[in-house]
């Protein structure tokens, strides 16, 4: 892929297969690599997803794993899952899906017509209370997508949407620089009020959460300053959500 075709200031490593590309960016973050080291794939042999969850990648999808140096303190760094998720709802119309068509679905799920087409899996370490370096890594289903998933999916190919995988990554990389820039500058509103257009929930659903083994129905209220999701639960009383799932 030509350098002329992504943002300044990201430097791409392509693998025709790797285990991993989060694997690789994260023993070249712990080396020392620099912000926006990007390892990409076509096919990834052990890939895997939140919660430790194995994450197919046949060859025909794209995987991009970036390293960031944000200098946030850690409790912050979660933002970035959203960030990212902002990114890809902003890339895909560039791709040819109708932006009326894009839902985000908290925290790190990006939909297509209700269905899965990408998540985001962020790995990090930390230095005192602040965050020495992230792995920002994406999937996007270009030509195949999981059929025994516990969620819906699909691919830009079922969609009728033939597209190269160095499109979508030059797409992908050019709205992430954008997207992560402005969080960077603005702060979390920018992007909490750019994700909350898009999200598939709206204030008063009731959604189905998982937090370990434990599942309950709580009330989207929407997100707090600091990206978590805000519920109502049958008490009454609001509370922050941080990690879990959403079951609609």
């Amino acid at each position: 892929m030509a350098q002329s075709q992504i943002p300044p200031g990201y430097a791409v490593r392509y693998y025709e297969t790797v285990g991993s590309t989060n694997d690789e960016a994260k023993s070249a973050a712990r080396a020392g690599a620099v912000d926006g080291s990007v390892f990409w794939s076509g096919h990834q042999s052990a890939g895997r997803g939140t919660h430790g969850r194995e994450w197919s990648m046949p060859p025909g999808n794209l995987a991009v794993s970036i390293v960031k140096r944000p200098r946030v303190p850690i409790n912050f760094a979660a933002q970035g899952a959203l960030v990212t998720a902002v990114a890809l709802a902003s890339a895909l119309p560039e791709l040819g899906v109708t932006s009326s068509r894009i839902r985000l679905k908290w925290p790190n799920d990006v939909l297509v017509d209700g269905a899965k087409i990408s998540g985001i899996l962020l790995e990090g370490e930390a230095e005192g209370p602040a965050t020495r370096w992230l792995v920002v890594g994406t999937g996007l289903n270009l030509a195949h997508h999981p059929s025994d998933t516990r969620h819906p999916a699909t691919n830009l190919a079922a969609l009728g949407l033939q597209v190269p995988a160095e499109t979508a990554l030059a797409a992908y990389l050019a709205a992430f620089d954008l997207w992560w820039s402005r969080w960077r500058r603005y702060d979390f509103q920018v992007i909490g009020t750019a994700w909350a257009v898009r999200t598939l929930h709206k204030p008063g659903d009731v959604l189905r959460i998982t937090q370990g083994q434990e599942l309950q129905e709580l009330i989207y209220q929407g997100l707090a300053p600091d990206g978590a999701l805000v519920v109502r639960g049958p008490d009454g009383l609001e509370k922050h959500i941080v990690s879990g799932e959403i079951f609609t």
